[in-house]
């Protein structure tokens, strides 16, 4: 997780940052996300493959003000 609480789907590396693989490419269910402030998100992941994100989504607690982006504040477990 990045200080955004950005969480990158790509796993890339090397000198040239080249991407070696992408979670979009796997069978996965359940999108589970811890902060550092230990709250957590419970995200199906169909929603995220069905939202068009390819690269990076941004866990939040509220609705984003633009109201763009994928929503993670409904996937806030309380």
């Amino acid at each position: 997780m990045r200080d955004d609480n950005g969480i990158d789907f790509r796993c890339t590396g090397g000198t040239k940052g080249k991407v070696f693989d992408n979670i979009l490419n796997h069978p996965i269910d359940i999108l589970f996300c811890v902060n550092k402030d230990l709250k957590c998100w419970s995200i199906p992941f169909i929603d995220v493959k069905n939202s068009n994100i390819h690269n990076t989504v941004y866990l939040r607690e509220t609705i984003s003000k633009s109201h763009k982006g994928f929503q993670t504040y409904q996937y806030l477990i309380k």
